[in-house]
């Protein structure tokens, strides 16, 4: 029923404002470098991090891994024996001609 209702969508016309925030300032002065207590402390928080990431990566190799594994014993569990395979094949072409 709806199918045969005519539908009219408004068309609208105008411009698009596009509204933007304003640039950050630059700081009038230059920054002082580090002191060394603050790079061992920057050096000190990136290394925890890259460990924690190390760890992530080799569980997930794991993961990967033995789901691999997983799925190859149970293609092995499910295949058929390898000297059956032959006879089934050969009883089937025998079965089918007769």
């Amino acid at each position: 029923m709806s199918e045969q209702l005519p539908v009219h969508a408004p068309h609208l016309t105008g411009q698009v404002e596009v509204v933007r925030p304003p640039l950050p300032e630059r700081p009038s002065q230059e920054l002082a470098p580090p002191t060394p207590e603050q790079a061992r402390a920057v050096e000190a928080a990136f290394a925890q991090d890259q460990q924690q990431e190390h760890n992530l990566v080799a569980g997930l190799m794991g993961l990967w891994a033995g789901t691999m594994l997983l799925h190859d014993m149970a293609a092995d569990a499910h295949a058929p024996p390898a000297g059956e395979e032959e006879p089934r094949r050969q009883k089937r072409g025998e079965d089918e001609e007769a």
